[in-house]
C-alpha cells in the first residue's frame, strides 16, 4: 500500500491536545442539546463555540510535514448572544444578513413551468446549517461555508495541524463522516493506544457538491466543485465531476 501523502504528525496523546478535544466535546454536547426552536443566532453561537473550543497554547509543535498545512482562515468576529440567552442580547441586528426576500414575480407574468426562487435557510450568513447531533474532534482547523447544509449525524475527526474545508452551497446527507486523522500502517510504529503517533491530512470539499447519506471521506481527499457522491460511498481518492 502506498504511503500517506501530505501528512503532518502531532502528539495527540499529550495533555494539551487531550484538553483541546475535551473542550470541543463539551461544546458539541451543548450544540446537540439545542431544541428545534433554537433561533438562528443561538445555533450560530453554539457552532462557533465548537470551532473555537480546540484552540489552545500547545506545548509541543507538530512533527514533520511535506508542506506547510493550509490552516483555515480565522472566522470573522460575530456579535452573537450566548447559548440559552435571548436573541435580543445581541447589540447588532443580524436579521439584515439572513433576512428573506419578500419580493416575487407577479403571478400574471411568472412562467407557469418554473419553480420559485428558493429561500435562504434560517441563519444563513451566520454559520452553516448543521442539524444535530454533530461531533467534531478539535474544530480549530475546520472551515465550513455558511451557505452549506449538513443533515443529522455528521462526524468530523479533524486535527489541529491540517485543515478540513467544506465550500459554498454544499448539500450533505445524514450520517456523513470525515476521517482526517491516521496512524502508521506498521504495527511496530503504532505501539498500541498509549503511544500511537497520530498524523493529520487535509480534506477539501469544493463548492456546490451534493453528498448522499452515510458517505465517508478519508484524509487527503479533494472533492471537486459540483461533484455528486452517492449514498454509502467510501471516498479514498480525489474526485472530479
Amino acid at each position: 500500500m502506498a504511503p500517506y501523502k501530505q501528512r503532518t504528525e502531532f502528539p495527540a496523546g499529550n495533555q494539551d491536545y487531550r484538553a483541546a478535544r475535551l473542550r470541543a466535546a463539551i461544546a458539541c454536547q451543548d450544540y446537540n442539546s439545542q431544541g428545534e426552536e433554537a433561533s438562528a443566532e443561538q445555533r450560530a453561537a453554539l457552532y462557533h463555540a465548537i470551532i473555537n473550543a480546540g484552540q489552545s497554547q500547545l506545548q509541543f509543535k507538530a512533527g514533520p510535514t511535506l508542506s506547510t498545512p493550509p490552516l483555515a482562515s480565522p472566522l470573522p468576529a460575530l456579535n452573537l448572544p450566548a447559548a440559552g440567552s435571548s436573541p435580543d442580547a445581541a447589540t447588532s441586528d443580524p436579521s439584515s444578513e439572513c433576512s428573506e426576500s419578500t419580493t416575487s414575480t407577479p403571478a400574471s407574468t411568472a412562467p407557469s413551468d418554473t419553480f420559485p426562487q428558493p429561500k435562504r435557510f434560517p441563519g444563513q450568513g451566520l454559520a452553516p446549517y448543521i442539524k444535530p447531533p454533530l461531533h467534531v474532534d478539535y474544530g480549530s482547523c475546520v472551515d465550513i461555508a455558511t451557505s452549506t447544509f449538513i443533515n443529522r449525524g455528521c462526524k468530523i475527526l479533524d486535527t489541529p495541524v491540517r485543515s478540513v474545508r467544506i465550500g459554498e452551497r454544499c448539500l450533505i446527507g445524514p450520517d456523513f463522516s470525515i476521517y482526517a486523522v491516521g496512524h502508521p500502517l506498521d504495527h511496530t510504529l503504532r505501539n498500541g493506544p498509549a503511544g500511537a503517533p497520530s498524523f493529520g491530512m487535509d480534506v477539501t470539499i469544493e463548492d456546490d457538491c451534493w453528498i448522499g447519506g452515510h458517505v465517508t471521506i478519508l484524509g487527503g481527499v479533494n472533492v471537486g466543485k459540483g461533484c455528486v457522491i452517492g449514498a454509502n460511498s467510501l471516498i479514498t481518492k480525489r474526485n472530479r465531476p
